[in-house]
């Protein structure tokens, strides 16, 4: 067997997670020697007694050559950490993923491209911009890099391939699962017409999940130069992609919206903290100037766009800011990695959460929960409407809780 086999075999072990996948890396001279390893010298590794036992039991019951059978037959590409394949600009985001999973062809090109976000629920207006825009940038030989979601996502692929243009589909699910998409044909239209890939850090059978949907923003604003939002509420996923552009240094792009569109509310507030301003592809190049020039840097020279509410952090996560909790200038600083989570989890849905409800997609256990609700309530940054929790009106603090810790 090749190394390319313990890495997914790993891949396909229930618990192990980054920091398990570090562990083995930093103990072990291959991922075939920590696959071969006992019990005991996965404990020496530090991976728990609890979870050496239950790598050993999964690993005895995966049969790999079917796995890697499977992935041959449904024509999926592996690339491992470490493998000349590896996008070089997903090594420097947080938490890289230990192995990509990628259907049809990924170029230098591709990884120039410009990440396009918005709603879902798409007004007659986005959607002809978003046809315009995607149109010209392929035209003009950038890759559209979205995730094949219904509205502004599915049209901004389906517009770059009927330019004759190059687009990247990257899922929050295994590439198998493109029925929950909506998006069969068109990711069938992507790899069979060789103008673009799907690629997912999630093994084919996955199924997609809300945790996996925030996990996937860091790969879509990871792989490209930048990020363009046509329509976003404020509260909507899209807010999330954009968080985590800023945190990679990447700039931020919106497309002006009607003052008294919903749809419109996010990208109008968007720029007027100070995200560039779209209303022709001419706006974008002028921006990023490289990004229909095979751009390999990693550094994009940061976005215009202010971290509200952590514009002043440190690489040290010990030297916090001063006043950290309190409102500045409109924006809440979120103070633990858990209130991160959470944040995340209430801004991506459509509706109030219940306690219940947050738990589940946070992970957090209910005595901590509680305890983190209250004073995120206590300090504006969440306000309790019936029996739930929703982000409080203020706005501004979507996009300032971009901790250093975690994801």
């Amino acid at each position: 067997m090749s190394e390319i086999h313990y890495w997914v075999g790993f891949d396909h072990i229930k618990g192990l997670g980054h920091g398990g996948y570090s562990k083995l890396r930093a103990a072990f001279p291959s991922m075939e020697a920590a696959w071969l390893a006992s019990e005991r010298e996965l404990q020496a590794a530090g991976l728990g007694r609890d979870l050496s036992a239950s790598i050993v039991k999964q690993r005895d019951a995966l049969g790999l050559d079917d796995v890697m059978e499977n992935l041959a037959r449904q024509q999926v590409i592996v690339i491992p950490q470490g493998s000349d394949g590896y996008p070089a600009k997903l090594k420097d985001i947080e938490k890289p993923p230990n192995v990509l999973y990628l259907k049809g062809e990924l170029t230098d090109r591709d990884l120039s491209g410009i990440k396009v976000v918005g709603t879902r629920s798409c007004s007659n207006y986005g959607k002809s911009v978003c046809v315009e825009l995607s149109r010209e940038l392929a035209k003009r030989g950038v890759t559209v890099i979205s995730d094949m979601v219904r509205g502004i996502d599915t049209i901004a692929h389906r517009s770059a391939l009927d330019a004759g243009g190059r687009t990247v589909a990257v899922m929050a699910s295994g590439l198998d699962q493109t029925r929950s998409t909506g998006n069969r044909s068109l990711a069938r239209e992507i790899v069979e017409s060789r103008s673009g890939c799907l690629i997912s850090e999630h093994p084919p059978g996955i199924r997609p999940h809300r945790s996996q949907l925030r996990l996937r923003n860091r790969l879509l604003s990871g792989l490209a130069a930048g990020v363009l939002v046509i329509e976003a509420p404020k509260k909507s996923g899209t807010m999330l992609t954009v968080r985590c552009a800023l945190d990679q240094g990447r700039e931020v792009l919106a497309v002006p919206g009607r003052a008294d569109s919903a749809q419109s509310e996010g990208t109008n507030w968007l720029i007027s903290q100070g995200a560039k301003v779209v209303t022709n592809v001419d706006d974008i190049l002028e921006e990023l100037p490289d990004a229909s020039a095979n751009y390999h840097s990693n550094a994009s020279g940061g976005s215009r766009l202010r971290d509200v509410g952590y514009s002043n952090r440190s690489h040290d996560s010990s030297s916090a800011l001063n006043g950290r909790g309190r409102s500045r200038k409109g924006a809440i600083v979120v103070e633990t990695d858990e209130e991160r989570r959470i944040v995340d989890c209430v801004m991506s849905a459509e509706r109030p959460l219940n306690v219940n409800e947050i738990a589940i997609e946070t992970g957090i256990p209910l005595d901590k929960l509680g305890a983190s609700l209250s004073m995120m309530e206590i300090k504006g940054c969440l306000r309790k409407v019936g029996t739930g929790f929703e982000l409080a009106d203020s706005g501004q603090h979507l996009i300032a809780p971009l901790l250093k810790d975690g994801f």
